[in-house]
């Protein structure tokens, strides 16, 4: 099933929506309670584990018969752990290492992924809404609602998955309609003056036409204090989404689901915070610091309002001998104009005064499923075209009233297609083996326009990524898995500088895994252990060109990354769960591998020969790859007999120091950190009403979320996770 996000929210829209909101609610006091359906999962029995379906091999499987490395996040879980958006996975997902930076979210994988943003660029982690691959990462982060489950897949994904899924995939699945009524609507109130409404109806409209919409609207205060008067707190947030889904079944064979999303995003976001300021702008015009990075002054305003709409039209033929599917996409986001004093002081030196892009993408996915006696195979056809445009408009002002009014716009146009397929032959009731492939082909074309001059380019890469699988079922508590499988991204452009190309990365996988249950399935244990060859990472840099700050991006020859991860799931009683992982990885480069080092180009030029200034950063780790992370979490029901029952949950989460730069540079490195979330939920007797105490950061750790490495106009720039925060929540449930 897919499904499209949408965001786009006008005033007299929003008030429609909360109209929805009663008008649905109301006839949902007045029903008889029906039992909801869950389709992700069913119950063992009364003590042991659940058994988890996914849909990671793009078909519907038991979790513990997947041959590759996958965390899922239930619905349950996800509440229980309080997931609101897929930055919050890392606290879950160890080895899951996600960075928000001025409104880009980037996703690392065991030590895979990509510091890189901009319209010429993409993630090396490929992120999947009900199928549906999402394009920018401004669209990566939205605020969750809605939400079924979601699967962290790790390892290189080139052949299902496609575009950019050299380190993995993230499959966020909605719940879908269906025919059961159900009904629930929440309100959430927190410190930051924080407020969250939410509401969601489905149910039968006829006897074959399926319906269900939700509607979210959030808002808080912002985490960081703005010291200047006159301006307000940053860090702010100010979300309203509407998602609809309908599904048709006009015979038994034939099912039809449409999906529209919609979202708006206000607020300032996550703002960049200098924390290694270049003197001189403090010094002229009488700049005031605050070495508390939860405090800054400011003298230019800060937003980031991001419109997005999603439409989704998915049809699915069952036929005798195959299922057959076809997915169609078509995604509208526009951000901007965006506004930042990207210097945190109250000097005016470097602005952001209204960066704006504008992408609109169509996509267009076949797949065919099927199986014989002892074949499982599919095979799938998928395009992709993006025609996108940005506007990057900054003022800089050095040694007052020097000023570079720098505004480039860019444009790009992007078509990659891909054939694909995979098949599984069971050699006999213990062995299988696996062969699949991808074929890509990819276009860019991209243009800069910077002071009346314009220059256009324009690249094509094309790639076939290879998978050999192979499974041993012990018996039907084991299996062992080994995997040899590609990995493949395209190259890009940067955009400001000229001869601007970079070339596409590539990683080929080696991983060995293991999936067992012991004591009649109250316990799980899941590990691999791997080892990637990675080549032509690409790393970006900025140097303080000739039209201000400049962003490049370098490919790094080759590196190696190697690790082993443990996952552990216990229920020894019904009422009790309890789970734990852990994650370690090495990353280093290797072979000679050079890099561009900014530091050595002379301030307000940019050469057209870089060689001169390559550095050698062998046995340097790679760029946010924190050697070890782990988690713990439980989840205990107590019973109240007539009462209802409480429910407690905690998740901690630890994270080790890590480098957001390829030169180990000691002002880009961030310190370890640990996270404490915890919750206690009253159920009432009936299961209709629920009232959570939360509380998340209960130790209000001064966690990094990203460093962008120190630049003579700005200092190192640096934003940071949230700070503590605890609210309390009442929901009713139909």
């Amino acid at each position: 099933m897919i499904y499209k996000n949408s965001t786009s929210v006008t005033t007299p829209l929003k008030k429609v929506a909360h109209g929805i909101l009663l008008s649905l609610a109301m006839p949902a006091l007045m029903q008889p309670a029906l039992a909801q359906e869950n389709e992700s999962k069913e119950l063992e029995d009364d003590s042991g584990l659940e058994k988890i379906v996914v849909t990671a091999s793009k078909r519907a499987q038991s979790l513990h018969d997947v041959a590759i490395t996958v965390n899922v996040m239930t619905e349950e879980r996800l509440e229980a752990a309080q997931v609101e958006r897929v930055s919050d996975l890392q606290f879950s997902v160890p080895g899951l290492n996600i960075n928000t930076f001025t409104g880009n979210t980037q996703v690392f994988i065991r030590g895979v992924g990509s510091n890189v943003f901009g319209l010429g660029a993409d993630n090396s982690i490929a992120v999947y809404v009900d199928g549906a691959y999402v394009s920018r990462q401004s669209m990566m982060n939205q605020e969750f609602t809605d939400i079924g489950r979601i699967e962290v897949l790790k390892g290189p994904q080139a052949a299902l998955y496609g575009r950019n899924a050299t380190g993995g995939a993230i499959n966020i699945v909605s719940k879908a309609p269906s025919e059961t009524f159900d009904f629930s609507a929440d309100a959430r109130f927190s410190n930051y003056d924080g407020k969250r409404y939410r509401a969601s109806v489905n149910g039968a409209i006829t006897e074959s036409l399926f319906g269900r919409i939700s509607v979210l609207s959030s808002a808080h205060d912002g985490y960081t204090e703005v010291l200047s008067p006159g301006f307000e707190d940053v860090d702010s947030v100010d979300n309203f989404g509407v998602k609809t889904a309908l599904r048709y079944l006009p015979t038994d064979d034939f099912d039809i689901i449409l999906r529209y999303d919609y979202f708006e995003e206000k607020g300032s976001g996550p703002v960049a915070v200098s924390t290694n300021p270049f003197d001189p702008q403090f010094s002229v015009g009488g700049g005031q610091y605050d070495e508390d990075p939860r405090k800054i002054y400011v003298n230019h305003p800060s937003e980031r309002p991001t419109l997005t709409e999603r439409t989704n039209l998915q049809l699915n033929w069952y036929l005798d001998w195959a299922d057959f599917t076809s997915t169609t996409t078509y995604s509208d986001i526009e951000t901007g104009p965006d506004m930042s004093d990207d210097d945190s002081s109250d000097v005016t030196f470097v602005h952001n005064v209204g960066s704006t892009l504008d992408s609109k993408v169509w996509t267009q996915d076949f797949l065919l499923t099927g199986a014989t006696d002892n074949i499982e195979w599919l095979l799938g056809a998928s395009y992709f075209d993006e025609s996108a445009n940005a506007l990057n408009s900054f003022q800089v002002f050095i040694f007052q009233p020097f000023l570079f009014d720098s505004q480039v716009t860019n444009t790009l146009e992007n078509q990659a297609s891909a054939i694909f397929g995979e098949a599984t032959y069971e050699i006999n009731e213990q062995w299988r083996v696996t062969l699949g492939g991808r074929y890509s082909d990819e276009s860019k074309e991209f243009s800069i326009l910077e002071f009346g001059q314009l220059e256009e380019f324009k690249e094509d890469w094309d790639n076939f990524s290879a998978k050999f699988g192979l499974q041993y079922f012990a018996n039907e508590d084991l299996m062992v898995y080994f995997n040899l499988q590609e990995g493949f991204k395209s190259g890009g452009f940067n955009l400001q500088t000229s001869g601007n190309s970079f070339d596409p990365e590539t990683v080929l996988s080696y991983e060995l895994g293991m999936k067992q249950a012991f004591l009649d399935n109250q316990l799980s244990l899941n590990s691999s252990v791997y080892f990637y060859d990675y080549q032509d990472m690409q790393v970006r840099n900025q140097v303080l060109g000739n039209q201000g700050l400049e962003l490049f991006i370098d490919n790094a020859g080759k590196s190696e990354l190697y690790g082993a991860e443990i996952e552990l799931q216990y229920s020894p009683v019904r009422e009790l769960l309890l789970g734990g992982s852990i994650a370690y990885s090495h990353t280093e480069f290797v072979d000679n591998t050079t890099i561009v080092n900014p530091d050595l180009i002379p301030p307000f030029t940019f050469p057209e020969d870089l060689s001169p200034y390559r550095v050698v950063v062998d046995g340097n780790s790679l760029p946010k790859a924190p050697e070890l992370s782990a988690s713990l979490w439980g989840q205990y029901t107590l019973a109240l007999g007539d009462a209802g029952s409480l429910n407690f949950n905690f998740e901690y989460y630890y994270q080790s120091s890590s480098y957001h730069s390829a030169f180990e540079d000691v002002n880009a490195e961030s310190d370890s950190y640990d996270n404490l979330n915890a919750s206690i939920r009253f159920d009432s007797a009936d299961d209709h009403w629920h009232v959570t105490l939360y509380g998340r950061n209960l130790t209000d750790e001064l966690a990094v979320a990203d460093i962008a490495p120190s630049n003579p106009l700005v200092g190192t720039l640096s934003t940071y996770l949230p700070p503590r925060t605890y609210g309390i929540e009442l929901k009713y449930t139909y």
